[in-house]
């Protein structure tokens, strides 16, 4: 998606405002923060050590490359701490740590499903192998006594 972007008349605030023909939401103060820190980029030729290394401490103090680290280090914490960069990552941290508690809840119930099947499956094992012991114990054989009528 392009963002189209119009130049404002003098006088006007960089505050964002609706383009009239249906184009985006545009805020100046972006473009212009955006647009400096992208021509300090462009400038850095070669590689731009992080923010603060000791490779960065050891360039000269008018290396393009220090202002390119510094440049990326601004973009990187503005961007991280936008309020909705902020919620995302909280509901992203919220939803693996739900996440997690799911799969752990789910593992225990399962062991306790396989400790319930194995407890009573030997359980009816034993009552199976004494049941007919025991019931034949109990059974009385039909057999005419002395007094029976024949």
């Amino acid at each position: 998606m392009t963002t189209e972007v119009k130049s404002r008349p003098r006088g006007e605030s960089g505050a964002a405002k609706k383009l009239g023909d249906g184009g985006f939401t545009v805020n100046d103060t972006d473009v212009q923060r955006k647009s400096f820190a992208l021509a300090k980029i462009n400038a850095g030729r070669g590689p731009i050590p992080k923010y603060g290394s000791a490779e960065w401490v050891l360039l000269p103090a008018d290396d393009p490359r220090r202002e390119a680290a510094m440049a990326i280090a601004a973009e990187a914490w503005f961007s991280e701490g936008q309020p909705d960069v902020i919620a995302g990552r909280f509901f992203t941290e919220l939803y693996a740590a739900s996440k997690a508690a799911k799969v752990a809840e789910d593992e225990d119930y399962q062991a306790a499903v396989a400790a319930h099947r194995e407890y009573w499956s030997k359980a009816a094992a034993r009552r199976a192998g004494r049941y007919p012991v025991r019931r034949t114990s109990n059974v009385v054989p039909l057999r005419p006594s002395g007094g029976d009528a024949a």
